[in-house]
């Protein structure tokens, strides 16, 4: 598999989402106040969660084809 920019933004993107609804995840939890004792789990259990999440991409291969059916105006709708 050949990295180019437009695989290392996609992986990038994908990784930040990733950690981005898991640092949501954890706010609902717990309404929007982590308490201290908490977050050296949360530390723990992200790349574990990363790496699955990675892994998972991988092995179905869903990285693959994403960028042929999309467009410009998709993006700006997404953002």
């Amino acid at each position: 598999m050949k990295l180019t920019i437009r695989r290392i933004f996609l992986y990038g993107f994908h990784l930040f989402a990733a950690v981005a609804s898991y640092v949501f995840a954890y706010l609902l939890r717990f309404d929007f106040v982590l308490p201290l004792e908490e977050m050296p789990r949360f530390w723990r259990s992200l790349p574990i969660l990363l790496g699955a999440r990675f892994a998972a991409y991988l092995y179905y291969r869903l990285f693959q084809g994403w960028w042929s059916y999309t467009s410009l105006k998709d993006a700006e709708l997404v953002v």
